[in-house]
């Protein structure tokens, strides 16, 4: 679904993980800090998630995280409405 919802932005697809760990916050996530590291690196500029409780049901974690990604050059892109 990320896939094709990149494609049709016109965007490439660097990297397609499965994050599982809805447990843990998202800075002790190793997916997520795969994909702000690629962001970092200049090898991705967005992060396709779900919705914003795929980062995290916790008020506040999605907007932490988001600023994150953003500093690093990126953004996140809720896929699904």
């Amino acid at each position: 679904m990320h896939e094709e919802y990149a494609l049709t932005s016109g965007w490439t697809v660097a990297l397609t993980v499965v994050d599982d760990e809805m447990e843990k916050p998202p800075e002790r996530r190793p997916m997520f800090l795969a994909g702000l590291q690629m962001i970092k690196g200049n090898g991705a500029g967005a992060i396709l998630i779900p919705s914003g409780a795929a980062v995290s049901p916790i008020e506040g974690e999605f907007d932490e995280f988001s600023r994150r990604v953003e500093k690093a050059g990126g953004f996140i892109q809720v896929t699904r409405r």
